[in-house]
């Protein structure tokens, strides 16, 4: 998908970000754009596209290049936290909220939790998930 538009303020900072946290892991270990979209299973241009500003950052392709690169999502995209507005203060109540409920509601959370993380983390998570509710 190719954008016919300027990037936003966002967008360019997100982008500028991105290509700083790049330029760091080519100087520290072999990391090539080849690489980058093979590991996370985009077609050969996807990476570039996204470090010339062809197509926009997305919340998904942030949380998983903050993945690949070990970093915090906010490192690329500083406001996006402001995506998930209903993010409680206290971690705690996280937890109070999961205890409500049900498992097939736990597993669609876990689902969709799923797109943004990878196989292994998603089955440690709905496992854990589980587990809490279990006890």
């Amino acid at each position: 998908m190719v954008v016919n538009r300027k990037l936003t303020l966002r967008e360019e900072n997100a982008r500028k970000n991105l290509c700083r946290i790049y330029e760091k892991a080519k100087q520290e270990e072999e990391c090539t754009h080849q690489k980058i979209n093979k590991a996370l299973g985009w077609s050969n241009s996807v990476f570039g596209q996204y470090t010339t500003g062809r197509i926009p950052l997305n919340p998904r392709a942030v949380a998983k290049l903050a993945d690949y690169f070990r970093v915090y999502p906010e490192a690329i995209d500083p406001e996006i936290g402001k995506e998930f507005k209903s993010a409680p203060e206290n971690p705690l109540s996280v937890f109070e909220q999961l205890e409500r409920l049900s498992q097939p509601e736990i597993r669609k959370l876990v689902f969709d939790l799923s797109k943004l993380l990878n196989k292994a983390d998603s089955a440690v998570l709905m496992k854990a998930l589980i587990d809490r509710l279990e006890a």
